[in-house]
């Protein structure tokens, strides 16, 4: 073939790991909380209240109409004052 330009030499390749190659890339705790669904989000707040529980006498989720924009609700022990 006449006037043929070789094709350039690309670097190698960065090494594919596997759990890269089936999880996606590593991502920054924040980073992936800021990808939660409404539903995902409302769950991880109502594990992280439960995690206090020694702070909060009670922990319920409520939802749906008339919830004031309250999903997660979180009542403080009596005797805990630095809540």
């Amino acid at each position: 073939m006449k006037n043929t330009i070789p094709l350039p030499t690309l670097p190698n390749p960065p090494r594919a790991y596997v759990d890269i190659v089936t999880m996606g890339p590593r991502l920054l705790p924040i980073e992936r909380i800021k990808l939660y669904s409404g539903t995902q989000w409302e769950e991880f707040v109502l594990e992280w209240a439960h995690g206090l529980k020694s702070k909060y006498s009670l922990v319920e989720r409520c939802g749906g109409a008339g919830d004031m924009g309250r999903d997660i609700i979180a009542y403080p022990n009596e005797n805990d004052t630095n809540v």
